[in-house]
């Protein structure tokens, strides 16, 4: 499911806590309450299981750029 509100939330994402993210998109895909401890708890045991995912196979998460303003002058 895509629409304005969802592109609207990831475009922020970089600004945002990602858990924030996460946990907005779980209520409104699944039409949860707005503090959902179901959706709460899924991104926390998500996050886990990544995070030792990740430990494990030595991978290193990258932070997202900062957004950098151009024009289509510069092109």
């Amino acid at each position: 499911m895509s629409g304005k509100g969802s592109q609207s939330r990831d475009a922020a994402l970089p600004a945002r806590d990602l858990k924030l993210v996460q946990i907005a998109h779980l209520q409104q895909r699944f039409e949860l309450a707005p503090r959902s401890h179901l959706a709460e708890e899924v991104v926390r045991r998500t996050n886990k299981a990544l995070a030792e995912h990740e430990a494990a196979k030595g991978a290193e998460r990258l932070q997202p750029r900062p957004a950098q303003s151009w024009t289509w002058a510069g092109l």
